[in-house]
């Protein structure tokens, strides 16, 4: 509880206007304040600081905060550390002015209040207290802190998608509350956390959303924001993308798109952009959006944004604007966003004039290109097929200026992309044939590698470049596989520089002191039914790795550092052998052990090859899956990590995602791995922070292990033949059946008595009526009936170890445990069904939901333009409504609804009418109450601001009836009129009935009544109860507890139980939808509820 003296400084800290005296009262005053009083400070500050045009401190360090300041901060995290609970509103306040002041540089008080937001969201009760302003505001400045210099502190070690998960689970559940600027802050935050597959569920459900209150009703900065949001995740909801396109259009065509506004959502709609015709693949369609609907959006969005653009290609923007808001009303583009418009139009297939005039633009302003943003846009003339030799010329030029600021990945990009374009050859071989040393920290293990490193592509013999001509002509013939492979792209040599793979997985590698403590190694070691590879890789000692495709051997480099006893580097290209050798003379660690050897996918027998004494314990391989023509490089591949590996092996694959396509590229590869292997995926908030991406572009990390069913029973000294048959299983694409035993036709027995259990579990099923409900019921007794027909198999499984002959047990156990992998994988598919069954049954809760949300908006507007065409009351539209009952039937109501006035073109069905009844309905009585009704229909508005009530309309010659207060609730009564500059309107007090006249909105702006008056929040813990009198004997069947800062919606309007005293009203809960009796005020006048 607060003390007179806190009060007082909470009402000088808000009457302060400067940074001076926020200040001053924190030099005099800080030992008294609370956590109110600090967080009051901070914001007032950050405010102060932000309207005089100060700017942050730009996170300069503690030595430019104002000490002051620094104090206060300290002092704040303290308090919270105490245990100190911090109210929503504060913790969003000191969050915002905390992200603004860019103090980062403090830590303590940084975690401090960021951990304590993470709380407050993590427990459900707190979260329901957080309004979507604050919600927003809170996941907006996080986001903001985990993209600065000091996020390594705040993370403490955790993921960036642990620290966010509280912020994501709140969104996603409250992604109902956000207004149009909320939806765009907290789509802003979410677009930041890519590696997150919660964060793209939360997402899609925040777009969702605004979908249903249809798009056109955000701005052009929400539209983009919310666009890019969507591009960064890589959601591909085709209805939303559709819908947003179509919102777009003219709101660009108006021209109230900003320059960064344009930048970004022509990036996002570039980015997401299907490969092949516009909306014919890549991207997940939904119902009921056509593919004809969604290219014309898009084409429509195109159109528009060529026009917008050209003229603010021609602003020059300055370097150095002189305040924010100078920053906010410039227009012109920057250089780099030129960059990603010529990126984007070239995808969007814009007209070459167009993006002839925004090369043309950018050339002006090459200095201030990155290499990236260069490589874009010549990416974008050789996409586009637009000639422009001038810029080419200038843009060949400039790259040979900054070409040691090209890394060598980047600089095969560009080549690829200039040489598209029709830049100059020589410029081309003079970029290609120099040398590079490349120097990669990793700092978990103290490491430093250096590499020799070429840019791949335009080197060696004549016959060789005459050979590489043939294999580009032949991708070019294949364009749609040459638009997502870099390597095909070049069509040379690849080996010579750093893929993103091989980095992400040798710093991956580098973090982990044993495979055993990484969590999908645990998951593969479950799937696989093979415990004892837990105890095997604890540590790396003692085992014997190779890498295939090595290139210049990053990975095999770090591992060998790990402590492996043995690691081969191997590679098949002669060049990138020669450098590969290099690198590993230079990084050898001090035991030895690291080596490279020449190795060709498919060889006779890689092992022997090798000079190994058995198959590899580890394999490596990074960016070794291609896209190509010949599909007998990656069966050769599949073949050499067979022959490699044993038993107990494990195999580690990087890769990065460059198709949608699942019969394409890695998609692919993998399925056909599955064949052989088991297989688990690294999340990617487990990698390195700058790779934690989704969708095309992002790095992903594979675990395998051999299925044991492809391990060929063979006696002693027959393991090269072994090896034959398990090679020609793979080239027939069919694994290798072992012949069947006696026993078979039991096995057999038992997979037919399961399926005749699922059939008389689904015969059995109750009947539903309605098919949804139907399907529902019939998964679960599936999904139940395979349950019990595997726990009955594995029964059968064991009793055939008992009453067996010594002469056959151990035959015996070997083939039982060829049935209880076999098991096991079933047992692994159940659970995944019956995930993905509860899956979709929250999916379908949502939906209805929602669809109940839309049908209650759509009939409540139609009632009350009945009532408005017929000038009826309230209580006059209800009894109308009920004729002369007590109750409303549904009966009555669809008739009601059906017959009464419409609007022209509204049309309301029977079905949305029974959606809306069945939702009210929630206690499942076949009927609704006249007062239920009439909340349902009122307009009510709360009172933001103390006002009067009058007699007339004009406020000067009326007489005041009443003062209304802040936090009471009014009816309107009539439609708002205008006196003067002010808007005012007939309304009724809910409290006692009384009628007048109240102003809405004064001559100066200020909101008197603000929409609200529906929801209530618990203030003091309260029950709700079945019946409204209290000495009803069903009134001590408690429904449940009414937790605080739960939030309510009213169902009947309070009123005051005579023997008790209190004042009692019905609502329903928003959590669980319970409804009941609830005590808003006692009978000694405690407050339980008040208006949220």
């Amino acid at each position: 509880m607060a003390t007179p003296a806190q009060i007082q400084l909470n009402r000088r800290l808000t009457r302060a206007e400067t940074p001076a005296e926020i200040l001053e009262v924190v030099q005099k005053d800080l030992q008294q304040f609370n956590l109110v009083n600090c967080t009051t400070a901070l914001h007032r500050y950050a405010k102060a600081i932000s309207q005089g045009g100060c700017g942050p401190h730009h996170d300069a360090g503690q030595e430019r905060t104002p000490k002051p300041l620094g104090r206060l901060l300290q002092h704040l995290a303290e308090m919270v550390a105490k245990g100190k609970a911090v109210p929503a509103q504060n913790l969003a306040n000191a969050l915002w002015a905390i992200e603004r002041l860019g103090l980062t540089a403090q830590t303590a008080a940084v975690c401090a209040v960021c951990n304590a937001a993470r709380e407050a969201l993590a427990e459900e009760r707190q979260m329901w207290g957080f309004t979507g302003q604050n919600l927003a505001n809170s996941a907006w400045a996080v986001a903001k802190l985990l993209n600065g210099r000091g996020a390594a502190q705040l993370l403490a070690g955790r993921t960036r998608a642990h620290f966010f998960e509280p912020f994501v689970a709140a969104l996603d559940a409250r992604a109902g509350d956000l207004n149009g600027q909320e939806l765009s802050m907290a789509a802003w935050s979410l677009g930041h956390q890519t590696g997150d597959p919660r964060a793209a569920g939360a997402l899609q459900r925040l777009a969702e959303v605004a979908r249903a209150w249809d798009v056109r009703n955000l701005s052009a900065q929400q539209l983009a924001t919310l666009s890019w949001a969507l591009a960064r995740l890589d959601c591909r909801d085709e209805a939303i993308l559709t819908d947003l396109a179509s919102a777009a259009a003219p709101s660009v065509a108006r021209g109230e798109f900003n320059a960064q506004d344009l930048s970004n959502i022509a990036w996002a709609f570039g980015r997401l952009q299907p490969q092949g015709a516009p909306g014919a693949q890549g991207a997940q369609r939904a119902p009921g959006a056509s593919a004809s609907a969604s290219a014309a959006a898009r084409a429509k969005l195109l159109q528009r944004l060529q026009r917008a653009v050209l003229p603010l290609c021609r602003v020059t923007e300055p370097k150095r604007p002189t305040s924010r808001a100078a920053r906010e009303s410039e227009r012109g583009f920057s250089a780099q966003q030129m960059a990603v418009l010529a990126w984007s139009l070239a995808r969007l297939g814009a007209a070459p004039a167009t993006l002839t005039a925004v090369v043309e633009a950018v050339a002006a302003r090459i200095s201030e290109l990155s290499p990236r943003d260069l490589t874009d846009v010549v990416w974008a003339l050789g996409h586009a097929g637009v000639q422009h030799s001038d810029f080419l010329k200038q843009a060949g030029h400039y790259a040979q200026l900054r070409r040691p600021d090209f890394g060598t990945q980047e600089m095969l990009r560009f080549l690829g992309a200039f040489r598209r374009a029709g830049g100059d050859a020589s410029v081309q071989q003079d970029l290609a044939s120099q040398q590079q040393e490349l120097v990669y920290d990793f700092p978990a293990m103290g490491l430093k590698v250096t590499l020799h490193a070429e840019t791949p592509g335009l080197r060696g013999t004549a016959a060789a470049a005459r050979r590489r001509t043939r294999v580009r002509r032949a991708a070019l013939r294949e364009r749609e596989e040459l638009g997502g492979d870099p390597q095909r792209a070049d069509g040379g040599t690849t080996g010579v520089a750093v893929w993103e793979a091989s980095f992400v997985l040798a710093e991956w590698i580098s973090h982990l002191k044993g495979l055993a403590c990484c969590q999908a190694f645990q998951e593969l070691v479950k799937e696989a039914g093979e415990p004892s590879l837990m105890k095997r890789w604890r540590s790396w000692g003692h085992q014997v790795a190779v890498e295939l495709g090595a290139g210049l051997g990053l990975p095999a480099i770090v591992a060998a550092h790990r402590g492996l006893q043995r690691v081969v580097a191997t590679d098949g290209d002669s060049c990138v052998m020669k450098l590969l050798r290099e690198n590993v003379e230079i990084n050898q660690p001090a035991s030895g052990g690291l080596s490279a050897v020449a190795l060709l996918w498919g060889a006779e027998d890689p092992v022997q090859q090798l000079q190994l004494t058995q198959p590899a314990d580890l394999l490596l391989a990074a960016d070794v899956i291609y896209a190509s023509a010949k599909e007998a490089l990656n069966k050769q591949l599949l073949e050499t990590m067979l022959k490699l590996t044993h038993p107990d092996s494990v195999v580690i694959l990087g890769n990065v995602r460059r198709f949608h396509q699942v019969k394409k590229g890695e998609q692919k590869f993998l399925q056909e791995a599955e064949r052989l292997f088991h297989r688990t995926a690294v999340p990617s908030s487990e990698l390195h922070p700058d790779f934690q991406r989704m969708g095309l572009g992002s790095c992903e990390i594979h675990l395998l292990c051999i299925r044991r069913a492809q391990l060929v029973r063979s006696p002693p000294g027959a393991t090269s033949k072994a090896k034959t048959k398990q090679v020609k299983s793979l080239k027939t694409c069919e694994p290798e059946t072992p012949t069947a035993p006696r026993r078979g036709k039991r096995r057999r027995s038992n997979g037919e008595d399961l399926e005749r259990k699922k059939r008389r579990k689904a015969s059995a099923l109750p009947a539903r009526g309605d098919a949804a409900g139907a399907a529902e019921t019939r998964a679960s007794g599936l999904l139940k009936g395979a349950e019990e027909a595997l726990s009955e198999l594995k029964t059968k499984v064991n009793e055939l170890k008992n009453g067996v002959s010594a002469d056959l047990k151990v035959w015996c156990l070997m083939e039982s445990k060829s049935l209880d992998f076999k098991l096991q994988d079933f047992e692994r598919r159940v659970t995944t069904l019956s995930r993905k069954q509860t899956q979709l049954e929250n999916n379908t809760k949502a939906k209805e939901a929602m669809e109940a949300a839309m049908a209650e908006k759509k009939i409540v507007a139609l009632l009350k333009h009945h009532q408005k065409a017929k000038t009826l009351t309230t209580e006059d539209l209800v009894k109308e409504m009920a004729k002369e009952e007590d109750q409303i039937s549904k009966d009555a109501f669809v008739a009601f609804v059906g017959a009464c006035e419409k609007d022209d073109g509204v049309e309301v069905t029977e079905e949305e009418i029974g959606t809306f009844f069945e939702a009210q309905d929630v206690e499942k009585e076949d009927f609704l109450t006249k007062e239920h009704m009439l909340m349902l229909v009122r307009t009510l508005k709360k009172v933001v601001k103390e006002t009067t009530m009058t007699e007339g309309l004009d406020i000067s010659e009326s007489t005041v009836m009443t003062k209304l207060e802040v936090g009471e609730v009014v009816e309107l009564l009539s439609e708002p009129s205008e006196q003067g500059d002010m808007l005012r309107a007939r309304c009724r007090r809910m409290r006692d009935d009384t009628e007048g006249w109240v102003t809405i909105k004064g001559n100066q702006g200020s909101a008197y009544l603000a929409d609200g008056g529906l929801v209530w929040r618990v203030l003091k813990e309260t029950l709700l109860t079945e019946s409204f009198d209290l000495d009803d004997d069903s009134a001590s069947e408690e429904v449940r507890k009414l937790r605080l800062n739960e939030l309510v919606e009213v169902r009947e309007w309070m009123r005051k139980d005579e023997k008790s005293g209190m004042i009692r009203m019905k609502c329903k809960t928003k959590m669980d939808h319970k409804v009941g009796w609830a005590t808003a005020v006692g009978n000694a006048g405690t407050v339980f509820l008040t208006v949220h």
